[in-house]
């Protein structure tokens, strides 16, 4: 059998991209021109992956420190500390009475908060795992506060750069989008691809159906428009998708730098509260002494 389909057998290690590529490059006999486009391609996805990881790890991090303190102190100092205000049969604020109900209800029902939180997230994987649930939260995804934009900008990426890598490689556009419909990872969108492969099968350019989508970006179709009038779409597309791994970076930057300081800041809240709640009875038992 011929490498790509040998390839083929192995989805596990080779995505859709790797072995249309391979098969583009034997038909063309241009296979160590594409395995070298392709190791590029490959190297820049795993930067980029990499950048990400790199840049949400301390925040993640952070929100698992803050969210185990604020819990060991609600199931553990609070209890503890506010015995002794119940035995001395004080009036206490409604801060602390708020406080204690609270962490008796952590105690006591930690267990059925936990089964219920795992019961959803069954569910939810059960229902994102059916065709119709996948197509909706994708949608959904697109419209989160500053997380959808910054999808969108890392499918943008994906799309211009496999589709300039496919054209560049030989693959006629039909083709090539069959392998950008594989490789996005994002149902909603690909099934507006469907009609985005329709409406070139009939004749048109490739920036009118995407433009009719609404999805993609008005920048995003420009280029595309000038691509395509210069004859050099495979070199715009790549000039695209740079231009979105630089803003994706950039974007992740900047909600790092503001994800920080709110962690910080809602901790000190929690802990602050937490503090305030014990601090006023025993004020007021110092007051009435």
């Amino acid at each position: 059998s011929s490498l790509a389909d040998a390839l083929k057998d192995h989805p596990r290690i080779f995505s859709n991209l790797y072995v249309n590529m391979v098969r583009a490059g034997e038909a063309s006999g241009t296979l160590e021109e594409i395995l070298l486009r392709l190791a590029d391609v490959l190297e820049h996805q795993s930067k980029l992956r990499g950048q990400i990881i790199s840049s949400l790890a301390y925040p993640a991090f952070m929100a698992f420190f803050a969210v185990g303190v604020i819990v060991f102190l609600m199931l553990v100092i609070v209890p503890r500390i506010t015995q002794i205000f119940q035995k001395q049969n004080a009036d206490l604020p409604a801060i602390t009475e708020y406080m204690i109900s609270t962490s008796e209800f952590l105690g006591t029902w930690w267990w059925l908060i936990l089964i219920c939180f795992f019961g959803a997230l069954s569910l939810w994987r059960t229902w994102v795992s059916r065709p119709k649930g996948k197509i909706t939260w994708d949608r959904i995804k697109l419209r989160f506060p500053l997380y959808g934009n910054l999808h969108t900008k890392l499918l943008c990426a994906r799309f211009t750069r496999t589709l300039g890598t496919m054209l560049s490689s030989g693959l006629t556009m039909l083709p090539a989008l069959d392998v950008v419909h594989s490789v996005l990872n994002n149902a909603y969108i690909q099934a507006q691809m469907d009609d985005v492969k329709a409406g070139v099968r009939r004749g048109r350019d490739l920036a009118t159906p995407l433009k009719d989508t609404g999805l993609f970006p008005p920048m995003m179709i420009h280029m595309i428009e000038l691509g395509q009038r210069s004859g050099q779409i495979e070199e715009m597309l790549i000039n695209v998708s740079e231009t979105y791994d630089e803003d994706v970076r950039l974007t992740i930057e900047a909600m790092v730098g503001l994800i920080e300081p709110v962690i910080i800041i809602l901790m000190g809240i929690f802990v602050g509260l937490i503090v305030l709640s014990i601090l006023l009875p025993i004020l007021n038992m110092s007051t009435n002494i």
